[in-house]
């Protein structure tokens, strides 16, 4: 089986924001708005890159809806 993910960017994230606060933020948003289809979280992972301001987040494609 094979397993996909999607990549997004988000851009001007707050400073001193950390991995573990924009994947819990983004995981709840997701749960609010219904694009989560999954039990679990649609986050997987975070990137983020202080020095720019900007992050890249990473979701499992089975966990979310195509309107994503």
């Amino acid at each position: 089986m094979m397993y996909y993910t999607l990549k997004y960017y988000v851009g001007n994230i707050p400073f001193g924001a950390t991995e573990q606060q924009m994947m819990d933020f983004f995981n709840e948003q997701m749960t609010v708005t219904g694009l989560k289809q999954t039990e679990g979280n649609a986050i997987i992972a975070v990137q983020i890159n202080l020095d720019k301001n900007f992050a890249f987040l990473e979701i499992g494609r089975a966990s979310c809806r195509e309107r994503v």
